[in-house]
């Protein structure tokens, strides 16, 4: 629901489903290949490369799986995906969400492509505030994220109920409002 001077974006249910299934379709391939005898894991060139295989398949059911687990959660979230007002915005459109992240801590917005992904990164003074959050696995990836893309904050439009586009152009619109204090800008 918009209200004066807030934006709110919620997740996209059916972005999440389809999410959903491909991560259940990756992890029934991923298990299948363990249905797979080891003579049939021999290649073209005669090597047996059964341990490559089941390596993979287990790499593919744990990263699939856990994908699928986010998702999940997600899917049963109500909270929205991101809210910007004019004091700042809170992200919770990931499985590390940033929270709130107020506009005068942010420096700079830029785009991040990750493949053929188009991703918002704010470009934030403290960025190690963030990178010290949550557990060790999210830090770990917080941290590889960052060397990455150059923050730690990163927003994707592919859980939330907007596009790339409409993300940037509301991201724009905010944080140059908290760079003019003009609120008939908004």
């Amino acid at each position: 629901m918009d209200v004066q001077g807030e934006k709110t974006i919620p997740l996209s249910k059916v972005k999440l489903i389809f999410f959903q299934l491909l991560a259940l379709g990756m992890v029934g391939l991923g298990a299948s290949i363990f249905t797979l005898s080891p003579e049939e894991l021999i290649n073209q060139r005669g090597q047996d490369e059964t341990a490559l295989m089941y390596s993979m398949a287990a790499i593919l059911i744990l990263l699939c799986g856990s994908a699928g687990v986010v998702c999940f959660m997600k899917l049963l979230d109500t909270a929205p995906g991101l809210i910007l007002t004019t004091t700042g915005f809170t992200d919770n459109s990931s499985s590390m969400p940033a929270g709130f992240v107020p506009w005068e801590e942010v420096t700079e917005l830029k785009e991040f492509r990750f493949n053929r992904q188009k991703i918002v990164s704010i470009h934030i003074k403290n960025p190690e505030t963030h990178l010290r959050r949550g557990n060790f696995l999210q830090r770990l990836t917080n941290r590889a994220v960052s060397k990455a893309s150059g923050t730690p904050i990163n927003i994707s439009a592919n859980s939330l109920k907007t596009s790339y586009n409409g993300l940037v152009s509301d991201f724009e619109r905010y944080f140059k409002h908290s760079q003019n204090k003009n609120p008939e800008s908004i």
